[in-house]
């Protein structure tokens, strides 16, 4: 219908309803979650599921946001109430106690998000649309983000040179550097990487390791010491159980 006619009504309904099938966190949501030094997560996806896993951590995360890139908006809403030692960049503290209301966790969903109607990046025609104006201050990614991305280490997680919107924005933002080459060392994961994948992402600066993302946060919850609650549906009666 959407090729035939414009209208992405149905196309739309189509992804949301997808999305919302998915309601059960994955591991690496409740890992990226439980650990209080990640403090700044940057997402394509549409979904809920970090944010469900952030109500449900002990102790819990206190989640700024989500921040949503809202196309249907003629303004982007400005950030607020980011803490700052966090852009500011200083180090993350293990020794400190845990704040009343939580570690504080920044959630910025550059495609939209399934909970705003109409924010869905789901078009080429939305793709390029958000590429053509994303260091708008006002129409783009707030420049509070984009100064994050730009100062921290970056785990990437899933990330592929196939992705080439983000891709776009990631090679502009670097571009600044000498030789596009990340100042700081950075890491991704992605399973089944190419040789090409591993010389790109060497020459900026960005190990890349080859591993199955959920083997990974498995491996991030035993070194932490995260339980990672089963699926509801495997331990039926009893409620979450650690895994």
């Amino acid at each position: 219908v959407y090729f035939d006619n414009g209208q992405r009504s149905e196309i739309e309904e189509n992804v949301k309803e997808a999305i919302r099938s998915a309601k059960w966190p994955r591991p690496i949501h409740w890992v990226l979650t439980c650990v209080p030094s990640v403090r700044c997560v940057f997402t394509t996806n549409y979904d809920e599921l970090l944010e469900e896993a952030a109500r449900n951590v002990s102790p819990r995360r206190k989640l700024l946001g989500p921040w949503v890139y809202d196309q249907s908006k003629p303004e982007q809403e400005k950030p607020e109430g980011i803490p700052l030692d966090v852009t500011s960049n200083r180090p993350f503290r293990p020794d400190v106690a845990t704040p009343p209301d939580g570690h504080p966790l920044i959630l910025y969903k550059m495609h939209g998000s399934v909970q705003c109607p109409d924010s869905l990046l789901i078009t080429t025609y939305d793709y390029v649309k958000y590429i053509s104006c994303w260091r708008d201050e006002r129409l783009g990614m707030p420049k509070v983000f984009r100064d994050l991305l730009l100062k921290n280490s970056i785990l990437f997680l899933g990330y592929g040179l196939g992705d080439w919107n983000f891709r776009v924005i990631w090679e502009t933002m670097i571009a600044s550097f000498p030789g596009g080459r990340f100042p700081i060392q950075s890491y991704a994961i992605k399973k089944g990487v190419t040789k090409f994948e591993s010389a790109i992402f060497a020459s900026r600066n960005i190990e890349l390791i080859d591993c199955d993302l959920t083997l990974f946060a498995r491996a991030l919850a035993e070194e932490f010491g995260i339980t990672i609650p089963a699926h509801p549906s495997s331990n039926p009666g009893n409620g979450p159980a650690g895994v």
